[in-house]
């Protein structure tokens, strides 16, 4: 998709509403800093942000996905994207399994998967949608009931992921690892200093503090070249919360594999010398902002994922990692372009009837390099169960 980079004077202006909202997510930002003697972590800052309840941009209820809202994400480009995806878990369901999304945005990647897989008639025995919006729960459930009211029956919301090991099938998780917070790190005379958050003349700054040992660990064991082969200067990130939120999958799951889709890079690629300032970008209205402090909760922040860090907390915590590979080689390999073409011949294809691109646009977003096509990855992990070929052309090697 196509972003433009812009400065504050060129953004769109706030609504009164979002005007007041943002005043809001501002003074309370100013609180929680306060509180905490001027400084906190970016992970702290992203948090708040992102999920602070009636506040952050995930539980407040402005409009987030298409062409109305802040950006769009594969499954609103169109049907293909999540009919590929649900030949690909098709094939791989057995007797009993179920479907989990995690954080199913507007609901039509479930609408799509379930019309397809009902089609194939290999519907899964439940599929389960992990959200803890309920703006967002409302807007799923309002789609569902449009695009597929005879399959609804067959969906059902959680609050958490099971906490006893009972579930069998598929967890998909697109674009949700991106959304984790993370911690922001400076190097400084080849010392470690963490980025956080604070105030400057009334207005958000990046402000530096000595790291701890830990933090200094953590980032030093991330790093593919030594600290003195980094510049001064030189930024980035990397996210905590990765081990445990894996360790939570895992001990949700009895048997059955996840798929993971996200903007991301191997760790020499994202540690490279050359990326001096990091991955973090907001996304409003169609815009792409550098600044992490413009319109704080009214705009969707994300940093690109460490695919080697989630590869080996992956297999720390006991799965499999089965497979790993570009999107584009993924929706090609798993025969992206010979769905369009069939659609395209029996006038299937209903073109953008939802807002979406035509076929020829959506298949070339999905699947260039300069578009979606390389930088969201695909990555399957396993548990207690052989994935039979994952990927035609397999880049574990890369990891």
């Amino acid at each position: 998709m196509a972003y433009f980079n812009t400065t504050l004077d060129s953004l769109p202006a706030l609504d009164a509403d979002s005007q007041q909202h943002a005043e809001r997510v501002q003074a309370f930002l100013k609180e929680l800093i306060e509180s905490h003697e001027g400084f906190i972590g970016f992970d702290q800052y992203m948090e708040a942000v992102m999920y602070a309840p009636g506040l952050g941009y995930y539980s407040a209820g402005s409009e987030k996905f298409g062409q109305s809202g802040d950006y769009v994400t594969a499954p609103l480009i169109s049907p293909l994207f999540s009919q590929t995806i649900g030949h690909y878990v098709a094939d791989r369901l057995i007797t009993g399994d179920a479907i989990l999304e995690l954080g199913a945005g507007t609901g039509v990647m479930a609408a799509d998967m379930l019309a397809y897989l009902a089609m194939l008639d290999v519907l899964p025995q439940k599929y389960y949608i992990l959200e803890p919006s309920a703006d967002l729960r409302q807007r799923q459930l309002n789609t569902l009931k449009k695009r597929v009211p005879e399959l609804i029956e067959h969906v059902s919301w959680l609050d958490h992921l099971p906490s006893d090991g009972s579930f069998n099938g598929v967890i998909i998780g697109n674009e949700v690892v991106d959304a984790m917070p993370v911690k922001r790190f400076v190097l400084q005379e080849s010392e470690v200093q963490e980025l956080g958050v604070g105030y400057c003349d009334d207005h958000l700054c990046w402000k530096t503090s000595s790291s701890n040992e830990a933090f200094r660990q953590s980032v030093l064991s991330l790093l593919p070249y030594s600290i003195e082969s980094y510049p001064d200067g030189y930024c980035s990130e990397y996210r905590p919360a990765v081990a445990g939120w894996l360790s939570a999958l895992y001990q949700s799951m009895k048997s059955g594999m996840v798929m993971l889709l996200d903007y991301g890079f191997e760790r020499s690629a994202y540690y490279e010398i050359a990326r001096s300032n990091g991955t973090i970008r907001g996304y409003f209205r169609h815009f792409m902002l550098e600044d992490p402090f413009v319109f704080p909760g009214m705009v969707d922040l994300t940093a690109s994922v460490d695919f080697t860090d989630v590869a080996e907390s992956a297999v720390q915590q006991g799965f499999q990692v089965a497979g790993y590979t570009s999107q584009a080689n993924f929706l090609v390999d798993s025969g992206l372009l010979e769905r369009a073409s069939e659609q395209q011949r029996t006038g299937i294809f209903q073109g953008d009837t939802h807002g979406r691109l035509s076929q020829a646009e959506a298949v070339k977003c999905l699947t260039d390099p300069g578009e979606m096509g390389e930088s969201i990855k695909t990555m399957i992990l396993g548990k207690a169960r052989e994935i039979n070929t994952c990927f035609k052309r397999d880049q574990r090697y890369r990891l």
